[in-house]
């Protein structure tokens, strides 16, 4: 996967979004063993490595009015979204002894991270969602929230998918009606969807896929896409 070299086209500083729409002001997004993402009404401090998942853990927002378009990897758009900050005639001052230069994050569910090629993209951790939609803006901050919950809790209650501990989202904000999707499985190096995929796209006209071997390539092929999405990240070194 590749990025636009200018990061600041996905940045607004003067406007910066409210907490995301989590069900209760005090909860916490947390990620079961079944890779389940929910939310915890407790006041567990959410940097402890000892988060636990008890018992009256609530879903987070599932209501969400964008469709689902399940796409390949390869379809994730990054060097024509068309994203500018409008011009301005302020000028720029730095304060004396300043050492950190970063906008703050649009939740503290989002982590923003750069590509080494100039891109900004947002991951969050905890129920391992990747996404470069334009966050910094509320309305597709909520929408994606909403989209990425809406489709785990679509996976957990679909006796045909089985959702793991390692099981990575990819959020694709197409429109503001539709959003791309794919799941990432690490351990079997594939990507996959919650409904039936028409793979035509994947092989590029060829005639001859005949086996299931065959498609695995092509799986395989879209699966190191991801690779280049986190190339800050040492999820996906180890599998490749």
């Amino acid at each position: 996967m590749s990025y636009p070299v200018n990061t600041l086209k996905q940045q607004d500083a003067k406007n910066l979004p409210p907490s995301s729409p989590v069900p209760s002001a005090g909860a916490t997004p947390v990620a079961t063993t079944s890779g389940a993402c929910t939310a915890s009404s407790s006041n567990a401090n959410p940097s402890s490595s000892g988060i636990s998942v008890s018992s009256n853990t609530i879903s987070l927002s599932t209501t969400s009015t964008r469709k689902a378009t399940p796409i390949p990897a390869s379809d994730v758009n990054r060097y024509k979204r068309g994203r500018a900050i409008p011009q301005t005639k302020d000028r720029v001052f730095i304060e004396p002894g300043s050492k950190v230069f970063e906008d703050k994050p649009p939740s503290s569910r989002w982590k923003p991270l750069a590509h080494p090629e100039g891109a900004l993209y947002y991951y969050d951790s905890t129920c391992r969602i990747y996404t470069d939609a334009d966050l910094s803006k509320p309305s597709t901050l909520s929408a994606i929230e909403a989209f990425a919950d809406k489709l785990y809790n679509d996976a957990r209650t679909d006796p045909n998918i089985d959702i793991t501990s390692k099981t990575e989202l990819v959020v694709e904000d197409i429109d503001k009606n539709t959003c791309g999707y794919y799941f990432v499985e690490q351990d079997t190096r594939c990507i996959f969807w919650l409904e039936r995929f028409d793979a035509e796209s994947l092989f590029d006209n060829i005639r001859r896929v005949r086996n299931m071997g065959h498609i695995k390539y092509a799986i395989e092929a879209q699966y190191s896409r991801l690779c280049d999405f986190d190339a800050d990240s040492n999820n996906f070194k180890d599998s490749l």
